[in-house]
């Protein structure tokens, strides 16, 4: 899990916070949330991964990223097909990101998901039972 936020977070600018308070928050969600925290890997070196977390009905994807070399070659879609699945055996209403930007907005709306800000939800089906 910590490589996994590690390889997530150089795709990003540096944050305000500090990195243990981050790595403290992700263990403190793991054993909950371990489904939804996924590691992409291809030729057997990780090139990225998705962090995403209950909240309530819904289901929020923190982060997906990936290494330049790992983009545009569907591992992205594989990313949140496997978070949004798991959301609906979870029982989840609703999965939403709240980091979407103008760079990628445009792949979050090839996945369904709705809004023109940052916030952007997208209704899941009812786990079938």
């Amino acid at each position: 899990m910590i490589l996994t936020e590690q390889v997530i977070t150089a795709q990003f600018p540096p944050r305000q916070s500090t990195a243990p308070h981050r790595l403290a928050a992700l263990e403190a969600r793991f054993d909950e949330n371990r489904g939804l925290m996924l590691l992409a890997e291809q030729n057997g070196a990780i090139v990225g991964g998705a962090l995403a977390h209950r909240t309530g009905e819904a289901v929020e994807a923190d982060a997906i990223a990936l290494k330049l070399e790992a983009r545009r070659l569907g591992i992205g879609r594989q990313l949140m097909e496997a978070i949004e699945a798991q959301a609906v055996r979870l029982g989840a209403q609703a999965i939403y990101l709240g980091g979407a930007n103008s760079e990628n907005r445009g792949f979050y709306w090839r996945l369904g998901f709705a809004g023109r800000r940052s916030l952007m939800p997208k209704g899941l089906p009812l786990a079938r039972r």
